[in-house]
């Protein structure tokens, strides 16, 4: 990679592995708030963990339509800091003893939102830093990053319940889109533009 892109691309990839990272620990985190605080019953966690794929299911392939007429760096940074907001307001609602099942389903389901779209702006953001030569090497450590952050995800989500309380520990997850966040706005888009242009 030439010049600055050699700084670009990795806080792209960290961005986007840290991100995935939090989705990892909402798969855990979430239903466990849902068990100790809620008592939900097993088809309700069940309904929980189905949540946050559906939007695959429903949006993932408009989505894709819609990404192309977006820019895709600041589309990235806002489903992060929706994400944030979303986990973040669990914890919150939680303390407050205001917590709902329907809040934590629509939690699931926004949230799962969000990541279908950041995942699509990512494929379209990704070859505006690379040249074609090398896109294939960064989709492979996109998948590489990807396995490690569902592995390493959801042992960090249990980890940080055990440590911290169900509530509390959806906040290191709130935390891991605003770090996402922070590596995207990090990047500097005339990076991107140019290299389009080439």
């Amino acid at each position: 990679l030439a010049g600055p892109q050699q700084q670009e691309v990795p806080l792209l990839w960290t961005g986007e592995t840290v991100s995935q990272t939090g989705n990892a620990m909402a798969v855990v985190g979430v239903p466990l708030l849902a068990v100790e605080v809620l008592h939900a019953s097993t088809f309700a966690v069940s309904a929980l963990t189905a949540a946050a794929y559906l939007p695959w299911l429903v949006i993932g392939l408009p989505a894709g339509a819609w990404v192309d007429r977006l820019p895709p760096r600041p589309l990235m940074v806002i489903c992060d800091i929706v994400s944030a907001l979303l986990f973040a307001s669990l914890p919150a609602a939680a303390w407050l003893g205001l917590l709902s099942t329907g809040q934590v389903l629509a939690v699931a389901l926004l949230a799962g939102a969000a990541n279908v779209f950041f995942s699509t702006a990512y494929q379209v953001y990704l070859p505006s830093l690379v040249t074609a030569g090398e896109l294939m090497e960064a989709n492979a450590k996109l998948q590489g990053s990807l396995s490690v952050a569902l592995l390493g995800g959801r042992s960090l989500a249990g980890l940080a319940a055990q440590a911290l309380g169900d509530a509390t520990a959806l906040l290191c997850n709130a935390a891991s889109f605003l770090v996402s966040a922070g590596c995207l706005l990090s990047i500097s888009g005339e990076i991107g533009r140019a290299s389009c242009r080439e």
